[in-house]
């Protein structure tokens, strides 16, 4: 109840428009005992208990896979979305120079990669 008396005193002393007052006023009285009801909320059902703490707890495992010899899982992912590009019909194989087309712009940037000196 403080908290909205407050706001309402800084309302009606700090702003000057009789039309923002009343919006002002209406926010405090909506916001801050909705604020409070959620937070009142949030805080009951974070404190009930799922499991009893008298009772023991057990886990069981029914399927568990051990797969030796996989690589990491960025490499494990780079080849499954290789395969996907593969089967979409994605992914070009270069065999003769000719494949390298697309790639023509490239040696004028490679040109002054060399050409102008780096400060490094």
């Amino acid at each position: 109840m403080c908290i909205s008396c407050t706001g309402v005193y800084l309302i009606y002393t700090k702003v000057d428009a009789f039309l923002w007052q009343m919006l002002d006023t209406i926010a405090i009285v909506i916001v801050v005992p909705g604020a409070t009801w959620f937070t009142m909320n949030s805080l009951r059902k974070a404190k009930e208990t799922v499991i009893d703490s008298d009772q023991p707890i057990h886990i069981t495992v029914q399927n568990l896979v051990k797969i030796y010899d996989w690589g990491s899982r960025f490499k494990r992912e780079w080849i499954g979305n290789r395969n996907i590009r593969e089967r979409a019909g994605q992914i070009k194989y270069y065999h003769h120079w000719k494949d390298f087309d697309d790639f023509v712009w490239e040696l004028p940037v490679l040109g002054f990669m060399f050409y102008l000196p780096s400060d490094t």
